[in-house]
């Protein structure tokens, strides 16, 4: 055998797990699973802690589980004799870690670690090992009528596990005594677990865990997406097992205790048989709970429940399966395999489950007890460095897989320069990580909202938006045009009429794109009214200019001053009273009898009542959608610029770009998402342009609060700001081929290649592309850019020809720091096209404009 080969015997989460891993390693694997599929229904749940989301996260599979959890933010204890209290852990461990506590069901987790598996003809189910046999040079498994053949056997098949079983044979055949009887009984029974789902239960609130502590019965509660209710009964049995003598249960034995318990109260207004009466699926387990001291032998090693089961109760046994398969995976990338190599992998994961054993806290009242459980850091230089930094961007940093994803440092800023401030502390309230705001996860949750709303054909909200779009680059250019009578142009079915025009006018392209893409953010973020309010559209396009000018003005007087110049400069001001602004849009929509959600101003607002505890206000509302706001407008619009600015002076592009144009509105329909989002030619020479012009030349900034030393030599003093690369990565020989060369059609050849197919789209984000930023924080506005973008293009390439003014070449990008911004006072000639019928997109391709 010549290819190194993984074989993994459990296709569940510590298997599936794994075999991402070894994806990113590109390390091959086969998975043998004995059920006949991969995600039964077998009514379970599964808990994602931080220390799982992380590295799920870094796997690029956390923004799909993301999208089907209902995160906890809270959770009330009670007890038998009606005392109960309130904590906030959830939201303790996500400001902490970055991550959310959350569940879902087992079935749809697993369903998400296999669809994304990009060798699924690796995995056998029905495939069950019988025996397995190290070979020496490789290992061998049997089963009822295949026998596989790699270099390592892990065993992922959890607490009844076979490769443990082979395992102990091999090395007492090997050496009598290896392994003896009690080392071999390391598992305890002292609980049994009753898990089911529900439906529709009422009293359960989303965010909000339910527990009820009782003598010898806990029960826990968590509502999840769809009406999905998750409940566990953990009860204490009158007899302790061990080993291999784990008691067994059915259906009646669950039902038995099930009944006892309908009448105990875990809310106020609700009682454990309101969940129980609306139960879809359960089942009674036992929880075994132990810790085997060897997990390898040979060529055989095992993860997961196969040879630890620690802390059932707190849900992570799922966690620390994925922790065992990042770790094993970091072993593989960093040694060959070998005797030290299993036995490195296997003390790692060891000391780790003593350090767990040693975390538990007391949290009052004394009974009740979770672990604080900091993320698994495998890469020693960032985990040392991690004590020491802190994420701007409002999460703890992130530590890579070792080998298979960049972690590299670039771009160090010193001290001096930033003089300990955040760059906009003085100019824009609530940047700076001391003032409460509140979590950019609403936001994000608001744009999903909406980005579902877009892709719904029977709903009205994507033609709203491209009709404002429609509305505004007519105004802008009519506006331009001065005395010349312009037109209106039949995008979409429903566009206003048509009057004939000709002849050409010069547009300055960064102002124009400027007001359009402002008018389309607050026509998605306000709604209409207010986003045709010419007022309130120039006090957004100020505050976007003012701040980061008035922060460069800034940073030239001393430290001391600061605070008293700001109040004095436009941008507080032009915050002031855009937040004003908003604030007078809440107060008047709730004396409104009726508040429909038609835009994310109302989704917020929702949100914000539906969690009175956190205290929110009108003015936190206001603060975050002004914040928006100011990281939307500048941004879209440079990208549309520099988009612009690329097909004014690449002729070559114009006939294919139309061409699709015309093929998808014929298909999917004039004007329609569905189209929009068919368009993959257009799709890739976005992404090309944000390639070849990145806004800036780092990503997921970091500030050193204390001196580190890498095991290099290189020293980052504190107060340094670091970062990893982004136009570095986007130059590199490695990831784009001829990376000095524009290629529009790059990314859509990608997509023809399973491999590469993933990483394509303009949204997507991956350590070779973190424009948007990548993994849990990346940017949740990427997909409304991306449409935002495509309709400025589509409709300038269906009806208009166009050319840099004066037929010149592409205007020269300019620098400033580590940004790089287009010309921001360059015009471009429009011509309308000549066409038959407003079947504008077969155009000529004349962009000559002459």
């Amino acid at each position: 055998m010549s290819e190194f080969k993984v074989l993994i015997v459990g296709g569940s989460v510590a298997g599936l797990t794994l075999a991402h891993c070894l994806e990113k390693l590109d390390i091959r694997y086969e998975i043998l699973e004995k059920h006949d599929e991969i995600a039964p229904q077998v009514g379970a749940s599964v808990g994602i802690m931080p220390n799982g989301a992380l590295i799920l996260d870094q796997l690029g599979l956390f923004d799909d589980i993301e999208s089907v959890i209902e995160p906890l933010e809270m959770a009330k204890i009670r007890y038998p004799d009606g005392f109960y209290f309130k904590s906030e852990y959830p939201l303790t461990m996500r400001a902490y870690f970055g991550y959310p506590i959350s569940f879902l069901e087992r079935q749809k987790f697993l369903s998400i670690l296999y669809s994304k598996l990009h060798h699924k003809d690796r995995v056998h189910t029905g495939q069950k090992v019988l025996s397995v046999r190290d070979c020496g040079s490789h290992a061998v498994m049997k089963t009822a009528d295949t026998e596989y053949t790699g270099h390592l056997v892990v065993g992922a098949d959890g607490v009844h596990s076979i490769v443990r079983s082979e395992l102990w044979k091999l090395a007492n055949k090997f050496k009598a005594g290896t392994f003896q009887e009690d080392e071999k009984n390391a598992l305890k029974v002292e609980y049994a677990c009753i898990y089911g789902i529900s439906t529709r239960v009422p009293g359960v609130k989303d965010g909000v865990q339910l527990s009820l502590i009782s003598r010898g019965v806990t029960i826990h509660i968590f509502n999840g997406t769809n009406c999905k209710v998750f409940w566990f009964v953990i009860v204490r049995l009158e007899k302790n097992d061990v080993g291999s003598d784990r008691p067994r249960y059915d259906d009646m034995h669950a039902r038995k205790i099930c009944d006892s318990l309908q009448r105990e109260k875990v809310d106020a207004d609700l009682t454990f048989g309101d969940v129980w009466v609306n139960c879809d699926i359960f089942k009674m387990t036992p929880l075994e709970e132990g810790l085997y001291e060897r997990w390898h032998f040979g060529r055989l090693f095992c993860i997961g429940d196969a040879v630890h089961k620690l802390t059932p109760n707190l849900g992570q046994g799922a966690n620390l399966a994925i922790e065992d398969a990042a770790a094993l995976a970091n072993a593989l990338c960093k040694a060959n395999l070998g005797e030290a190599m299993l036995e490195a992998a296997s003390m790692e994961r060891l000391t780790r489950w003593v350090k767990w054993k040693k975390t538990i806290l007391d949290v009052i009242p004394s009974c009740v007890l979770f672990v604080r459980n900091l993320p698994l850091q495998h890469h020693q230089n960032i985990t040392m460095l991690s004590e020491h930094v802190l994420d701007l961007g409002g999460v703890w940093p992130k530590i890579w897989l070792a080998g298979g994803i960049i972690a590299a440092v670039a771009f160090i800023r010193h001290f001096d320069y930033e003089k300990k401030e955040l760059q906009f502390k003085w100019l824009l309230p609530g940047q700076h990580h001391l003032v409460e705001r509140i979590p950019n996860s609403v936001i994000a949750k608001a744009l999903s909202w909406q980005r579902s709303r877009a892709s719904n054909p029977d709903d009205a909200f994507f033609r709203e938006f491209s009709g404002e779009f429609l509305q505004s680059f007519d105004e802008e250019v009519q506006a331009i045009g001065a005395q010349r009578q312009l037109f209106r142009v039949p995008f979409f079915s429903h566009a206003a009429d048509v009057t004939a025009s000709s002849g050409r006018i010069a547009v300055p392209c960064f102002p124009m794109a400027l007001k359009v893409i402002a008018r389309l953010t607050t026509k998605s973020l306000f709604g209409a009214p207010l986003c045709r309010d010419g007022k309130f559209l120039e006090l957004c396009c100020h505050f976007g200019s003012a701040v980061p000018r008035d922060a460069a003005i800034l940073r030239c007087f001393p430290e001391f001053s600061r605070r008293f110049i700001a109040p004095f400069m436009a941008a507080p001001r032009g915050v002031h009273d855009l937040q004003t602004a908003v604030c007078g849009e809440i107060k008047a929509r709730r004396q409104r009898d009726k508040n429909p959600l038609k835009d994310l101003l109302d989704y917020s607002m929702k949100w914000v009542e539906e969690h009175p505890e956190n205290g929110w206000e009108d003015c936190h509302i206001a603060e975050m959608m002004s914040n928006t706001v100011f990281a939307a407008l500048h941004t879209s619009s440079q990208l549309v610029v520099h988009v612009i600015f690329e097909i004014a002076t690449r002729p070559d592009y114009l006939a294919p770009l139309r061409e699709e144009i015309k093929k998808c509105f014929a298909e999917h329909g004039d004007g329609t998402k569905a189209a929009i989002d068919k368009m993959y030619k257009m799709d890739s020479f976005i992404k090309e342009t944000q390639r070849c012009n990145p806004l800036d030349a780092s990503a997921l900034a970091r500030l050193v609060l204390k001196p580190y030393t890498f095991t290099n030599g290189l020293h980052v003093p504190a107060g340094c700001f670091i970062f990893t690369p982004n136009s570095p990565l986007f130059e590199d020989e490695q990831y784009y081929s001829n990376p000095q060369v524009f290629d529009g059609m790059r990314f859509a050849r990608m997509r023809e290649h399973e491999s590469t197919r993933a990483a394509s789209p303009f949204t997507a984000t991956s350590e070779h592309s973190m424009h948007f930023g990548m993994g849990r924080h990346a940017c949740p506005g990427r997909f409304m850019v991306s449409d935002e973008v495509k309709l400025v293009l589509v409709h300038l390439l269906t009806h208009f020809d166009f050319a840099i003014e004066n037929n010149g070449p592409r205007p020269r990008n300019v620098a400033f720091g580590k940004f790089m911004l287009p010309d921001m006072g360059a015009k471009i000639w429009l011509r309308r096209l000549a066409c038959d019928g407003g079947d504008c997109a077969s155009g000529n391709g004349d962009d000559s404009c002459a």
